[in-house]
């Protein structure tokens, strides 16, 4: 019969007893010992890439998901829309573009002035309205409104246009506080640059602004002696 020296030794067997961790490692960079659980080597500084932070393990999550998947499904019919917008955005900018850059109203405290424009048959209609906030302008004085348009044409050359407001209820030119007043300037389209429209009160007896109308002088005579 075989004894116990006999029997042959068992190896690979997992051992019972509990495993003990290393208390330290060594850095993969400055080769220094430090511990294995610190996420940056205390001698160089480096960080640990046994070491790996809680949030790193996250998945970060989709951002938007139902927009993102709305583009994905309908991303033809979006960038039709875009082209189609686009294209006329683009037509709009070239057709209106000069009206809609330099047009310029001059500001003036005593009336409020507001311009639309359109083309019609190759002309530009400059239709507006002008609210009279200053002073009273009756039918019956010396005084009258007036809105004047300087347009600024091919070459350099200039073109001055005058009109006079008119009220549903009083003459060209009289408007009286608080009443508002429409004009209308037409000029070829083609020809036009620039548009700038001012207003001002004028005296009729000289045709200039009243601040800048001398009075006229006054007649005297003598008294023939008997």
């Amino acid at each position: 019969m075989s004894g116990p020296a006999d029997i042959p030794p068992i190896f690979d067997l997992p051992s019972l007893e509990e495993r003990q961790e290393p208390d330290y490692t060594t850095c993969p960079f400055c080769t220094m010992q430090m511990a294995p659980n610190l996420p940056v080597c205390p001698h160089c500084h480096s960080r640990n890439p046994a070491v790996r932070e809680f949030r790193e393990l996250l998945v970060e999550p989709e951002r938007f998901p139902a927009v993102k998947a709305f583009f994905r499904r309908n991303w033809q019919a979006v960038a039709l829309g875009a082209a189609i917008a686009l294209a006329f955005l683009v037509a709009a900018i070239v057709y209106y573009g000069w009206a809609g850059h330099r047009l310029v109203v001059v500001g003036n405290p005593s009336f409020h002035m507001k311009v639309d424009y359109k083309i019609e048959d190759g002309m530009l209609i400059l239709d507006g309205t002008i609210r009279n906030l200053g002073e009273d302008v009756p039918d019956l004085s010396l005084k009258s409104i007036r809105v004047t348009a300087t347009f600024e044409l091919e070459g350099g050359r200039k073109r001055i246009e005058s009109v006079f407001p008119r009220s549903r209820d009083r003459g060209e030119g009289s408007l009286l506080r608080g009443e508002t007043g429409t004009f209308r300037f037409t000029v070829p389209e083609k020809e036009v640059e620039e548009a700038t429209l001012s207003s001002e009160v004028i005296d009729l007896t000289c045709g200039q602004p009243s601040q800048r109308c001398e009075n006229p002088p006054v007649a005297r005579t003598r008294k023939k002696s008997r």
